[in-house]
Protein backbone atom coordinates (compact mmCIF):
# COMPACT_ATOMS: atom_id res chain seq x y z
CA UNK A 1 0.00 0.00 0.00
CA UNK A 2 3.00 2.73 0.58
CA UNK A 3 4.68 1.58 -2.84
CA UNK A 4 0.95 2.73 -4.38
CA UNK A 5 0.97 6.20 -2.74
CA UNK A 6 4.56 6.67 -2.96
CA UNK A 7 5.53 4.90 -6.14
CA UNK A 8 5.36 5.43 -9.78
CA UNK A 9 2.52 6.42 -11.03
CA UNK A 10 2.74 5.31 -14.55
CA UNK A 11 3.81 2.19 -13.34
CA UNK A 12 0.77 1.98 -10.83
CA UNK A 13 -1.69 2.84 -13.81
CA UNK A 14 0.00 0.06 -16.04
CA UNK A 15 -0.41 -2.34 -13.34
CA UNK A 16 -3.60 -1.58 -12.32
CA UNK A 17 -5.19 -5.22 -13.02
CA UNK A 18 -2.76 -7.04 -11.04
CA UNK A 19 -3.03 -4.38 -8.17
CA UNK A 20 -6.17 -4.51 -8.04
CA UNK A 21 -6.28 -8.57 -8.06
CA UNK A 22 -3.75 -8.10 -5.17
CA UNK A 23 -5.83 -5.94 -3.52
CA UNK A 24 -9.06 -8.08 -3.77
CA UNK A 25 -6.60 -10.76 -1.35
CA UNK A 26 -6.64 -8.57 1.52
CA UNK A 27 -8.49 -11.02 3.42
CA UNK A 28 -5.49 -13.78 3.45
CA UNK A 29 -3.26 -10.42 4.84
CA UNK A 30 -5.86 -9.81 7.55
CA UNK A 31 -6.28 -13.47 8.49
CA UNK A 32 -2.28 -13.73 8.77
CA UNK A 33 -2.83 -10.54 11.19
CA UNK A 34 -4.94 -12.34 13.00
CA UNK A 35 -2.80 -15.25 13.78
CA UNK A 36 -0.01 -13.62 14.26
CA UNK A 37 -1.83 -11.58 16.98
CA UNK A 38 -3.53 -14.68 18.37
CA UNK A 39 -1.66 -15.32 21.45
CA UNK A 40 -2.61 -19.26 20.80
CA UNK A 41 -0.38 -19.48 17.65
CA UNK A 42 3.10 -19.78 19.00
CA UNK A 43 6.13 -18.48 17.35
CA UNK A 44 8.83 -21.66 16.62
CA UNK A 45 11.08 -22.85 14.58
CA UNK A 46 9.94 -23.05 10.54
CA UNK A 47 11.76 -24.21 7.41
CA UNK A 48 10.45 -21.37 4.96
CA UNK A 49 11.58 -23.29 2.21
CA UNK A 50 8.93 -26.42 2.51
CA UNK A 51 9.59 -27.51 -1.18
CA UNK A 52 9.93 -31.54 -2.05
CA UNK A 53 13.07 -30.73 -3.27
CA UNK A 54 14.72 -30.27 0.11
CA UNK A 55 13.78 -33.69 1.82
CA UNK A 56 15.70 -36.70 1.65
CA UNK A 57 13.98 -40.30 0.74
CA UNK A 58 15.01 -43.69 0.80
CA UNK A 59 15.33 -46.27 -2.20
CA UNK A 60 11.27 -46.86 -0.82
CA UNK A 61 10.10 -43.39 -0.89
CA UNK A 62 10.52 -43.10 2.63
CA UNK A 63 11.14 -39.53 4.38
CA UNK A 64 14.26 -39.03 6.15
CA UNK A 65 15.08 -35.55 6.76
CA UNK A 66 14.42 -32.09 5.30
CA UNK A 67 17.76 -30.55 3.93
CA UNK A 68 18.42 -26.97 2.92
CA UNK A 69 18.49 -25.72 6.75
CA UNK A 70 19.92 -21.93 5.69
CA UNK A 71 16.50 -20.37 5.81
CA UNK A 72 15.73 -21.71 8.96
CA UNK A 73 14.37 -19.27 11.66
CA UNK A 74 11.21 -17.94 14.03
CA UNK A 75 7.78 -18.34 12.24
CA UNK A 76 4.52 -19.44 12.28
CA UNK A 77 3.17 -22.28 10.98
CA UNK A 78 1.17 -20.99 8.28
CA UNK A 79 4.24 -19.87 6.43
CA UNK A 80 5.46 -23.29 5.79
CA UNK A 81 2.10 -24.96 5.17
CA UNK A 82 1.48 -21.81 2.42
CA UNK A 83 5.35 -22.32 1.25
CA UNK A 84 4.50 -26.17 0.48
CA UNK A 85 1.22 -25.62 -0.94
CA UNK A 86 2.93 -23.09 -3.43
CA UNK A 87 5.56 -25.73 -4.36
CA UNK A 88 3.28 -29.23 -4.39
CA UNK A 89 0.36 -27.85 -6.00
CA UNK A 90 1.68 -26.27 -8.57
CA UNK A 91 2.36 -27.82 -11.95
CA UNK A 92 4.91 -26.27 -13.29
CA UNK A 93 8.89 -26.00 -11.65
CA UNK A 94 9.05 -22.49 -9.51
CA UNK A 95 12.67 -22.04 -11.67
CA UNK A 96 9.89 -22.34 -15.13
CA UNK A 97 10.12 -18.83 -17.22
CA UNK A 98 7.36 -19.34 -19.53
CA UNK A 99 4.29 -17.66 -17.75
CA UNK A 100 2.03 -19.22 -20.20
CA UNK A 101 2.34 -22.30 -18.54
CA UNK A 102 0.37 -23.50 -15.48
Amino acid sequence: MEALENGNKERIDESAALVNFLKDQNGIVEEFKSIVADDEFKLRVTHHDTKISNVLFDEDDNGLCVIDLDTIMPGYFISDVGDMMRTYLSPVSEEEEDFDKN
